[in-house]
């Protein structure tokens, strides 16, 4: 028995290279072969957005993913979902990029007839004075919504009309401080600010703005490089001020910044890197998009879609992922503890064994 005791108080777990707990967790958030929720905590919602990206995610690092994903039923689950989501009476532009972007990756073509019905739907979204609206129900144009309208072009090999009007609608956008705003009106935020760079990048080579190094400067002023702050040094805070950096922004910051220039980089490079790697979760393998405000922190495939894609900016071979981490350490002093503690347990036993045989 003391020998049983002693021997489970020894911690027994086995080290997994980062890839192999990522890919569980995806898998984990799949729902049958219909698509991927955003994280276990959901498992009843299916998201295009996390369907999407946990796709993409598998196909670049699960060499069997086709054995993790049965893309006969995939096919038709999606083909199904288009087709349905294009009958909506509100028709949101990220949505669709989100099914057609899933299909696309899983190289499931799409009928002539649907590609029209998106092309079409693409050209009512177009606003005369520049820019894209965010649905068939809004007529006002927005950063987020012109990014994916654009984006949406590519991957239905649609030709984007009007290249100069959208590029001067974005560039109006641009604020004083550097940042774009969602809209003409609109303070700098760094999500927008992304979206813009990410469309001006689908229109012309970057490389053509002159005022973007204002950018650069604005999006720099989020990082946190004080190594007194642990928690958050090496990322990028969501605005000044804010009490934690984001995976989102500091993806948002670092993609961005690459497009600009990717040398602007080069310093940050493995602050950066650390900090986005201490943000996988031990538990289950994917990332974690510590909330601000509600203080919530659990895994999700858009967490860790962000966490992929900015370590791939730095490490393009997917180095990072054969790294084996979580192996528990051998501790002496909690296994003496647990022994004495089972021998003290083994000793009452054998005492009040003795004194009822007495009694």
């Amino acid at each position: 028995m003391v020998f049983f005791l002693f021997s489970n108080s020894i911690p027994i777990v086995f080290a997994k290279t980062r890839q192999k707990y990522l890919s569980d967790f995806l898998i984990d958030c799949k729902i049958e072969e219909r698509g991927f929720s955003d994280s276990v905590q959901k498992s009843n919602e299916i998201s295009f957005e996390a369907t999407a990206h946990a796709i993409e995610m598998l196909i670049a690092i699960e060499e069997n993913y086709d054995e993790k994903i049965n893309i006969t039923l995939f096919e038709e689950s999606l083909t199904s979902s288009l087709n349905n989501y294009l009958k909506n009476k509100v028709v949101l532009i990220y949505e669709l990029y989100y099914l057609v972007k899933a299909l696309t990756l899983l190289e499931i073509s799409i009928e002539q007839e649907t590609l029209n019905s998106i092309s079409n739907y693409i050209d009512e979204l177009s606003i005369a004075t520049g820019g894209f609206s965010s649905s068939n129900t809004t007529s006002s144009a927005n950063i987020i919504s012109t990014y994916y309208a654009l984006a949406l072009h590519g991957l239905i090999n649609k030709q984007i009309e009007n290249k100069e009007l959208h590029e001067k609608w974005i560039l109006s956008c641009q604020n004083n401080d550097g940042g774009f705003g969602g809209t003409r009106t609109a303070p700098s935020s760094i999500p927008s600010t992304f979206y813009a760079i990410s469309a001006l990048s689908l229109l012309h080579n970057l490389s053509k703005y002159d005022n973007l190094d204002i950018t650069t400067k604005y999006l720099n002023e989020t990082f946190v490089n004080d190594n007194t702050n642990q928690e958050n040094y090496g990322g990028f805070l969501p605005f000044e001020g804010a009490e934690r950096a984001l995976l989102s922004s500091t993806y948002y910051c670092s993609k961005a910044l690459s497009l600009i220039n990717g040398t602007k980089l080069n310093d940050k490079k493995e602050l950066i890197s650390n900090w986005v790697l201490n943000q996988q979760n031990p538990l289950d393998g994917g990332f974690i998009e510590r909330n601000t405000e509600s203080g919530a922190s659990y895994s999700s495939v858009t967490a860790s879609y962000y966490a992929f894609e900015t370590l791939k900016i730095f490490d393009a071979d997917l180095t990072f992922l054969q790294q084996d981490v979580y192996e528990v350490e051998f501790n002496y002093w909690v296994l003496i503890i647990i022994g004495i503690i089972a021998g003290a347990l083994v000793s009452i036993s054998i005492y009040i064994r003795r004194k009822r045989r007495l009694i």
